[in-house]
C-alpha cells in the first residue's frame, strides 16, 4: 500500500471501506495538529493510557516528552 509518512494507518468503523493514515500527535483524528490534541494526550498521560498516535516519539510509552513534542510541532 501507500507508505504512511509521519503517521499510522487507522482501521475505519465496521462497514466502512479503508485505513487512513493519520498524524502521529493528531490524537482526536480530526486531520489538524492543536491545542485539543495536547488536551487529549495530557489526560491521556495523566489516566496512564495509551494511543500509538499520541506516541509521537516512538517509543512505546506516553509521557511528558510526547506532550513537548507535540506542543513543539504546533508552535513551529
Amino acid at each position: 500500500g501507500v507508505p504512511c509518512d509521519g503517521g499510522i494507518y487507522v482501521d475505519p468503523p465496521e462497514g466502512v471501506c479503508c485505513s487512513t493514515c493519520v498524524q502521529y500527535g493528531d490524537s482526536n483524528q480530526d486531520g489538524t495538529l492543536n491545542v485539543l490534541d495536547v488536551v487529549s494526550t495530557v489526560n491521556m498521560v495523566l489516566y496512564t493510557q495509551y494511543d500509538p498516535l499520541a506516541d509521537i516519539n516512538n517509543d512505546g510509552a506516553l509521557n511528558v516528552l510526547d506532550v513537548v513534542q507535540l506542543v513543539n510541532i504546533i508552535l513551529n
